[in-house]
């Protein structure tokens, strides 16, 4: 990944944090917890995120590597298990807002998991094409999330009956 194409995803990070707070200020005036919880967890898994890019910055490339990979799968499939325990224990009805962003999130993990088993496990570190394979996918499909975030906030989350999650 080019200097500048890193320059612009940690502090596309800050804009997307923006982004995600919106969501969930909207959430919580409008008491909508199942969105507000996952729109939280979100929010924390990218403000992690981008203080650890900012940590592993200065370790050599290949450690920063090891360490980008693995730990970014980790806290995004976290965030996910945590989301889905959150709304089974409360009961919540998971909305189809929800569930496109399980599916997104799995794209997310998956991505992280096959460029840490390809980096680390096979040793496979030329050509650098993986940090093209995140930035096309893996910071996109967090621009999504959010946007989606974003948009079922202001329309609000409806259950398979047709009514309002509140």
């Amino acid at each position: 990944m080019s200097d500048i194409l890193q320059y612009i995803l940690y502090y596309g990070d800050i804009f997307l944090m923006i982004i995600s707070l919106i969501p969930i200020l909207i959430c919580f005036k409008n008491k909508n917890w199942p969105l507000f919880t996952f729109s939280f967890l979100f929010l924390i898994v990218v403000s992690l995120r981008h203080l650890l890019i900012g940590f592993y910055s200065g370790f050599p490339r290949a450690e920063k590597v090891y360490y980008w990979y693995q730990t970014f799968e980790y806290l995004y499939f976290g965030a996910f298990i945590a989301s889905v325990a959150i709304h089974a224990l409360l009961l919540w009805t998971t909305s189809r807002t929800i569930k496109i962003i399980y599916v997104l999130m799995t794209i997310n993990v998956c991505f992280y998991a096959y460029m840490h088993w390809q980096r680390n496990i096979m040793g496979w570190n030329d050509p650098d094409w993986t940090w093209d394979l995140y930035s096309w996918t893996v910071a996109p499909i967090n621009y999504i999330i959010a946007a989606i975030l974003l948009f079922a906030s202001m329309k609000g989350v409806r259950g398979r009956d047709g009514r309002s999650i509140s």
